[in-house]
């Protein structure tokens, strides 16, 4: 088969990556800590393009004087390099800060500055966020909007459901003025390292530490979504146009194909 159908099908795949890519930025627009994602491409491994072998022949004299054909033999040589085509190798992470959004809520928190809150996952185990609309379960359990506990430097926080909650800007938590937890704020040296888990939490890998983050936490505020549509659209259109190339190379690849075993190759 063709080289082209190959680097078509490849460049078209990598462009559906991409275009899922945005449209899932795009969806989270008003997602609260979210942090937009970019596909990261790479080539296939280059190809050499080697000269064919070939025989070339010259007039000679041999001892007698008399005329010969000699025949030499080139070797093979390299003329250039080819591409097989590219595919998304990656996903990057922008964890640029978003504007932040005041809502007064008393149990609304947002991050100045990098790091995370720290909250248990289904599993478990420590997750991340940037999402700080956070809530009381009916244990009084300071928890994310989906449910999962809130770590404080103690574990989980609790608290008392008819106190008056508030946070200084280093993420202790007063009930009624008295200080009950402080909030666990985390940050990584490299946090593109960090595994996606999805509904925006990420986690660490094994041996990844966890370091004390200096974030700010303002109470009352939520974090805005870091994605800007304007910027994200033109990705998705440039996106939507070179799938549409890569479609037309394919289809012009096809054609050629068709004519050099229905017409050339014609007895």
């Amino acid at each position: 088969m063709s080289r082209g159908f190959y680097s078509a099908t490849a460049a078209m795949m990598a462009d559906v990556d991409r275009f899922e890519t945005v449209a899932n930025n795009l969806a989270n627009i008003n997602t609260h800590g979210f942090k937009r994602h970019q596909t990261l491409h790479h080539d296939f491994q280059e190809g050499f393009i080697n000269r064919v072998r070939a025989t070339r022949s010259q007039l000679a004299f041999d001892q007698q004087g008399q005329t010969q054909r000699d025949f030499t033999t080139e070797p093979n040589a390299r003329i250039g390099e080819l591409g097989t085509g590219t595919y998304v190798s990656s996903t990057w992470t922008h964890f640029e800060g978003g504007a932040l959004q005041e809502t007064q809520g008393p149990l609304d928190f947002a991050l100045k500055d990098e790091g995370f809150f720290a909250v248990a996952n289904p599993q478990g185990q420590e997750s991340y966020t940037r999402n700080g609309h956070f809530k009381l379960n009916n244990e009084g359990m300071l928890v994310t909007s989906d449910g999962l506990a809130v770590m404080g430097q103690n574990g989980s926080i609790q608290l008392d459901t008819t106190a008056k909650i508030s946070v200084d800007n280093d993420g202790r938590v007063y009930a009624d003025g008295q200080e009950v937890e402080q909030l666990k704020l985390v940050r990584f040296e490299n946090p593109q390292l960090l595994v996606n888990e999805g509904s925006n939490r990420y986690s660490a890998l094994p041996g990844q530490e966890a370091l004390s983050s200096t974030a700010q936490v303002s109470q009352g505020f939520l974090e805005q979504s870091n994605v800007d549509v304007a910027s994200e659209m033109v990705q998705m259109i440039s996106a939507l146009r070179s799938y549409q190339i890569s479609q037309k190379a394919l289809q012009t690849e096809d054609e050629m194909s068709g004519r050099l075993i229905n017409d050339v190759g014609r007895p």
